[in-house]
Protein backbone atom coordinates (compact mmCIF):
# COMPACT_ATOMS: atom_id res chain seq x y z
CA UNK A 1 0.00 0.00 0.00
CA UNK A 2 1.43 3.23 -0.85
CA UNK A 3 0.81 6.89 0.93
CA UNK A 4 -1.28 8.50 -1.38
CA UNK A 5 -3.16 10.76 0.70
CA UNK A 6 0.59 12.56 1.88
CA UNK A 7 1.77 12.57 -1.26
CA UNK A 8 -0.85 13.56 -3.05
CA UNK A 9 -2.12 16.35 -0.61
CA UNK A 10 1.78 17.53 -1.07
CA UNK A 11 2.17 17.64 -4.48
CA UNK A 12 -1.50 19.40 -4.96
CA UNK A 13 -0.77 22.17 -2.37
CA UNK A 14 2.20 22.72 -4.11
CA UNK A 15 0.50 22.81 -7.17
CA UNK A 16 -2.01 25.18 -6.07
CA UNK A 17 -0.30 27.25 -3.95
CA UNK A 18 0.30 29.76 -7.05
CA UNK A 19 -3.34 28.68 -8.73
CA UNK A 20 -4.68 32.41 -7.89
CA UNK A 21 -6.55 32.04 -11.23
CA UNK A 22 -7.26 28.20 -11.28
CA UNK A 23 -5.39 25.16 -12.26
CA UNK A 24 -5.42 22.93 -15.27
CA UNK A 25 -3.50 19.61 -13.75
CA UNK A 26 -2.98 16.84 -16.31
CA UNK A 27 -2.51 13.54 -14.54
CA UNK A 28 -0.39 11.09 -16.56
CA UNK A 29 -1.03 7.89 -15.22
CA UNK A 30 1.91 4.74 -16.04
CA UNK A 31 -0.30 1.91 -17.11
CA UNK A 32 2.81 -0.43 -18.12
CA UNK A 33 3.28 -4.00 -17.42
CA UNK A 34 5.66 -2.83 -15.28
CA UNK A 35 3.00 -1.27 -13.05
CA UNK A 36 0.58 -3.45 -13.17
CA UNK A 37 0.62 -4.77 -9.20
CA UNK A 38 0.74 -1.15 -8.32
CA UNK A 39 -2.53 -0.67 -10.40
CA UNK A 40 -5.00 -0.82 -6.80
CA UNK A 41 -4.02 2.60 -5.94
CA UNK A 42 -5.50 4.29 -8.96
CA UNK A 43 -9.13 4.91 -8.37
CA UNK A 44 -7.94 6.39 -4.69
CA UNK A 45 -5.55 8.61 -5.92
CA UNK A 46 -8.11 10.03 -8.90
CA UNK A 47 -10.79 10.14 -5.82
CA UNK A 48 -8.45 12.04 -3.62
CA UNK A 49 -7.21 14.30 -6.87
CA UNK A 50 -10.98 15.44 -7.44
CA UNK A 51 -11.69 15.96 -3.90
CA UNK A 52 -8.79 18.06 -3.14
CA UNK A 53 -9.37 20.41 -6.40
CA UNK A 54 -13.04 20.34 -5.67
CA UNK A 55 -12.16 21.89 -2.14
CA UNK A 56 -9.67 24.20 -3.27
CA UNK A 57 -11.72 25.45 -6.05
CA UNK A 58 -14.21 26.01 -4.23
CA UNK A 59 -12.32 27.96 -0.51
CA UNK A 60 -10.57 29.88 -3.23
CA UNK A 61 -13.34 30.24 -5.21
CA UNK A 62 -11.37 29.30 -8.58
CA UNK A 63 -12.21 27.27 -11.36
CA UNK A 64 -9.70 24.05 -11.37
CA UNK A 65 -9.64 21.64 -14.41
CA UNK A 66 -8.73 17.95 -14.69
CA UNK A 67 -7.16 15.61 -17.26
CA UNK A 68 -5.81 12.03 -16.76
CA UNK A 69 -3.92 10.27 -19.80
CA UNK A 70 -3.26 6.91 -19.45
CA UNK A 71 0.08 5.45 -21.40
CA UNK A 72 1.97 2.76 -22.29
CA UNK A 73 3.64 1.39 -25.34
CA UNK A 74 1.19 3.96 -26.36
CA UNK A 75 -0.49 7.55 -24.75
CA UNK A 76 -4.28 8.16 -24.67
CA UNK A 77 -6.24 10.74 -23.02
CA UNK A 78 -8.87 9.48 -20.73
CA UNK A 79 -10.41 12.59 -19.82
CA UNK A 80 -9.74 15.53 -21.55
CA UNK A 81 -9.40 18.70 -19.35
CA UNK A 82 -12.76 18.99 -16.96
CA UNK A 83 -13.37 21.53 -14.70
CA UNK A 84 -13.86 20.43 -11.41
CA UNK A 85 -16.28 22.11 -9.22
CA UNK A 86 -17.91 20.76 -6.00
CA UNK A 87 -21.57 20.57 -7.27
CA UNK A 88 -20.48 18.59 -9.78
CA UNK A 89 -18.02 16.13 -7.94
CA UNK A 90 -20.67 13.28 -8.01
CA UNK A 91 -20.82 12.57 -11.96
CA UNK A 92 -16.98 13.34 -11.46
CA UNK A 93 -16.59 10.51 -9.19
CA UNK A 94 -19.03 8.25 -11.74
CA UNK A 95 -16.54 9.16 -14.74
CA UNK A 96 -12.94 8.57 -12.90
CA UNK A 97 -14.53 5.30 -11.47
CA UNK A 98 -14.97 4.20 -14.73
CA UNK A 99 -11.39 4.20 -15.72
CA UNK A 100 -10.05 0.97 -15.69
CA UNK A 101 -6.11 -0.22 -15.64
CA UNK A 102 -5.02 -1.92 -18.96
CA UNK A 103 -1.81 -3.16 -19.34
CA UNK A 104 -0.56 -1.44 -22.51
CA UNK A 105 2.94 -3.07 -21.81
CA UNK A 106 5.86 -0.72 -22.61
CA UNK A 107 6.51 2.58 -21.11
CA UNK A 108 6.67 4.94 -23.56
CA UNK A 109 7.04 8.05 -21.07
CA UNK A 110 7.04 10.47 -23.82
CA UNK A 111 4.53 10.12 -25.34
CA UNK A 112 2.57 10.50 -22.76
CA UNK A 113 4.02 14.32 -22.11
CA UNK A 114 3.48 14.89 -26.37
CA UNK A 115 -0.52 14.35 -25.38
CA UNK A 116 -0.31 16.31 -22.29
CA UNK A 117 1.19 19.30 -24.49
CA UNK A 118 -0.98 18.69 -27.36
CA UNK A 119 -4.32 18.96 -24.71
CA UNK A 120 -2.98 22.08 -22.70
CA UNK A 121 -2.36 23.93 -25.97
CA UNK A 122 -5.85 23.37 -26.85
CA UNK A 123 -7.08 25.20 -23.78
CA UNK A 124 -8.07 28.94 -23.86
CA UNK A 125 -4.64 30.96 -23.51
CA UNK A 126 -5.31 32.42 -20.07
CA UNK A 127 -1.25 33.18 -18.54
CA UNK A 128 -2.42 33.79 -15.32
CA UNK A 129 -3.49 29.93 -14.86
CA UNK A 130 -1.02 27.56 -12.95
CA UNK A 131 -0.70 24.17 -15.43
CA UNK A 132 1.28 21.12 -14.14
CA UNK A 133 1.42 17.45 -14.60
CA UNK A 134 1.87 15.21 -12.52
CA UNK A 135 3.33 11.98 -13.49
CA UNK A 136 2.50 8.66 -11.62
CA UNK A 137 5.40 6.11 -12.62
CA UNK A 138 7.60 3.25 -11.23
CA UNK A 139 10.27 5.09 -13.38
CA UNK A 140 11.44 2.75 -15.67
CA UNK A 141 10.58 4.37 -19.64
CA UNK A 142 10.91 1.37 -21.85
CA UNK A 143 10.40 1.50 -25.82
CA UNK A 144 10.46 -1.79 -27.15
CA UNK A 145 13.74 -1.58 -30.02
CA UNK A 146 14.75 2.38 -28.83
CA UNK A 147 18.12 3.57 -27.75
CA UNK A 148 17.51 4.25 -23.91
CA UNK A 149 20.04 6.91 -23.63
CA UNK A 150 19.51 8.13 -26.59
CA UNK A 151 15.44 8.51 -25.48
CA UNK A 152 16.18 9.78 -21.79
CA UNK A 153 17.56 12.56 -23.97
CA UNK A 154 14.65 13.33 -25.90
CA UNK A 155 12.89 12.74 -23.08
CA UNK A 156 14.90 15.49 -21.17
CA UNK A 157 14.91 17.79 -24.22
CA UNK A 158 11.53 17.58 -24.71
CA UNK A 159 10.67 18.64 -21.37
CA UNK A 160 13.30 21.77 -21.83
CA UNK A 161 11.87 22.59 -24.84
CA UNK A 162 8.37 22.25 -25.25
CA UNK A 163 6.73 22.13 -21.38
CA UNK A 164 9.29 24.76 -19.62
CA UNK A 165 9.15 27.23 -22.32
CA UNK A 166 5.35 26.76 -21.67
CA UNK A 167 4.80 27.62 -18.21
CA UNK A 168 4.27 23.73 -17.68
CA UNK A 169 5.51 22.09 -14.40
CA UNK A 170 6.03 18.64 -13.86
CA UNK A 171 6.02 16.94 -10.83
CA UNK A 172 6.54 12.80 -10.78
CA UNK A 173 5.39 10.54 -8.26
CA UNK A 174 8.16 7.88 -7.92
CA UNK A 175 6.93 4.71 -6.80
CA UNK A 176 10.53 3.23 -7.64
CA UNK A 177 13.72 5.51 -6.63
CA UNK A 178 15.98 3.08 -8.99
CA UNK A 179 15.69 5.58 -11.76
CA UNK A 180 15.50 8.89 -9.30
CA UNK A 181 18.20 10.50 -10.93
CA UNK A 182 17.14 10.39 -14.18
CA UNK A 183 13.62 12.13 -13.18
CA UNK A 184 15.73 14.71 -10.93
CA UNK A 185 17.14 15.70 -13.85
CA UNK A 186 13.71 16.15 -15.48
CA UNK A 187 11.30 17.32 -12.96
CA UNK A 188 10.47 17.84 -9.32
CA UNK A 189 10.22 14.10 -7.49
CA UNK A 190 8.52 12.99 -4.95
CA UNK A 191 9.21 8.78 -3.89
CA UNK A 192 6.23 7.46 -2.97
CA UNK A 193 7.19 4.54 -0.14
CA UNK A 194 5.45 1.60 0.87
CA UNK A 195 3.88 1.66 4.23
Amino acid sequence: MYRWPAVVLWLLMTATASADAGLDLALVLDRSTSMARRARGDDELLRMTLDILSRSGYVNRVEHRLAVIGFGSAASVEMPFTRVRQDELPGLRVRIGRLRFQDRGDTDVLAALAIAENLFRALPAQPERRRAIVLVTDGVPYVRGADMSAYQARLRNFVTTHLVPAGITVDVLLLDSRDSTLWSRIARVEPVESA
